[in-house]
């Protein structure tokens, strides 16, 4: 039986075992289902005639509401060679990898609440889901040795940073601001471990705007980013002769 199955998802709980795009895999047969109303459901074959023994009320009782224990996702192997079946007869191992495990709350089969959800990434994430995707206030960690570091904490939308949030670099750096579709926008404050701060606006991970600038040595330069370099007009103090410089910043910029 070959099974287009390379976008799909397998999720393996107490009670069932199906694919989340267009096959639901069960213990006697393999059919193809609707899932126009973007609702998974569950569907034990009958071995014999290949019709669905549960009716639709049925089915929609089998979605998953309220608060579970671990949910463990399986993907596809992304390096079998063939796609079109479930096992490569190329690679005599299990076709199958292991995925995030989720715990925590359910709305119609999609996480939505508070939940729990450590990914094969090393990552963890601990806080608001929303249509089965980071939405809210959450917290980012990330997997160091035997311990999880903590890496960014604030809002999210649909599976990205947005809104007020602080992120933790590995070189001690500290970002702590604005964010826009998972990068720095707005206005926020870098502190770099040197002792150096930037404190002023951004647009796309870089200083944009106004912005004030502090050098650990004392100095400091107050007037325009662009694209991250200071450009335009601003005021450059320096702490060893106490002086004040009145500049304009100018790049020729090739097209």
């Amino acid at each position: 039986m070959m099974v287009d199955a390379s976008d799909g998802c397998l999720f393996i709980g107490p009670h069932q075992l199906m694919w989340t795009n267009q096959w639901t895999i069960s213990i006697f047969n393999i059919v193809p289902i609707n899932l126009n109303s973007h609702r998974i459901h569950h569907v034990v074959m009958n071995a014999r005639s290949g019709k669905p023994s549960l009716s639709e009320s049925k089915m929609m009782q089998s979605l998953r509401t309220g608060h579970h224990a671990t949910v463990y996702e399986v993907r596809r192997d992304p390096d079998l060679k063939n796609k079109d079946v479930i096992r490569d007869r190329n690679k005599p191992v299990f076709p199958f990898i292991g995925g995030s495990q989720y715990k925590g709350q359910w709305n119609a089969d999609q996480k939505e609440g508070f939940g729990i959800q450590v990914n094969p990434d090393n990552t963890k994430y601990e806080g608001e889901w929303g249509r089965n995707k980071y939405n809210g206030r959450g917290t980012l960690w990330v997997k160091k040795g035997k311990e999880y570091i903590r890496q960014y904490v604030g809002d999210w939308q649909d599976g990205k940073m947005e809104g007020q949030g602080i992120f933790y670099y590995e070189k001690g750096e500290i970002y702590r601001g604005e964010w826009l579709n998972g990068e720095r926008c707005g206005n926020g404050r870098y502190e770099w471990s040197n002792g150096d701060v930037y404190n002023g606006e951004w647009k796309f991970n870089k200083h944009h705007g106004l912005g004030t600038m502090s050098y650990s040595n004392g100095n400091l330069y107050e007037g325009l980013f662009v694209d991250g370099k200071k450009e335009g007009p601003g005021l450059f103090y320096y702490a060893s002769t106490k002086k004040v410089c009145c500049i304009f910043i100018f790049y020729m910029r090739l097209r």
